[in-house]
C-alpha cells in the first residue's frame, strides 16, 4: 500500500537518522613502501641503500596501515606517518605510492627480491608493475610541505656523513569505498589535501 510514499519516507528517515552502516570490512591490505633499518642476513643485499645518518636501510619494505578483514569505521581517517632524512636545500615536495594487496598474507616487499618478471606469474598478477606477488600500485600521493622552512622548522642533525634534517609528517586517509581523501598534517598544522594520481 502507498508504495511511492514508503520510498520517500525511507529516504527521509535515512537522511535524518544515524547511518545504519557504520563500518566496512577491508577486502584487501592497504600499504605504503618504507625504508626500514637494514637487517643483515634477513633483507636482500640488493635492497641495501646508504642513508644520511650512516645507517643502511632496506628499500621496498612496506608498512600496512589497513589489514585485509579489518573493520574500518566509515568517515574515520587512518593515520599514516612518514619520515624523511633531507639534505640542506632539498625540496619539500614528496611522492608516495599507496599499494593494495588482495592476498591473505601480504608479501614483505613491494618488489620481488628474486626478480620474478610478469611473464613468470599468473595472468592475475600481470599488472603488478614489478611489485611483490599480489601487490598493486593504486595511487600516487604528492605531499606539499613547501610552506615550511627546512632549516627553521625541522630538526638539524650533524653527523660524520654530513648534515641533514629530520622531516616528519602524517597523511590521514579516508577510505569509504565511494570516497577517497588524503589530508596532509605536519607538526600539528593541516597543510591541505595531498594531490592524488590514480594508477
Amino acid at each position: 500500500m502507498d508504495s511511492v510514499a514508503a520510498i520517500v519516507k525511507g529516504a527521509v528517515t535515512a537522511g535524518i537518522t544515524e547511518r545504519i552502516v557504520t563500518h566496512r570490512v577491508a577486502r584487501r591490505h592497504y600499504l605504503m613502501a618504507t625504508l626500514q633499518p637494514f637487517k643483515e642476513g634477513h633483507h636482500p643485499e640488493q635492497y641495501r641503500v646508504p642513508s644520511l645518518d650512516g645507517k643502511d636501510r632496506c628499500k621496498y619494505t612496506r608498512q600496512i596501515f589497513v589489514q585485509k578483514g579489518q573493520r574500518v569505521k566509515i568517515g574515520e581517517p587512518v593515520k599514516v606517518s612518514f619520515f624523511r632524512q633531507v639534505a640542506p636545500g632539498a625540496t619539500l615536495m614528496y611522492e608516495d605510492i599507496l599499494y593494495a594487496c588482495d592476498d591473505d598474507v601480504c608479501p614483505e616487499y613491494t618488489k620481488d627480491p628474486l626478480g620474478i618478471s610478469d611473464a613468470d606469474v599468473d595472468d592475475d598478477d600481470a599488472d603488478d608493475d614489478g611489485g611483490g606477488a599480489g601487490i598493486k600500485e593504486v595511487v600516487t600521493l604528492t605531499s606539499d610541505l613547501s610552506r615550511k622552512n627546512l632549516e627553521k622548522d625541522f630538526e638539524r642533525m650533524d653527523t660524520p656523513q654530513g648534515t641533514f634534517y629530520r622531516v616528519y609528517f602524517d597523511i590521514y586517509l579516508t577510505l569509504d569505498g565511494s570516497e577517497f581523501n588524503a589530508e596532509l598534517v605536519c607538526q600539528g598544522e593541516v597543510m591541505g589535501r595531498c594531490t592524488a594520481r590514480f594508477r
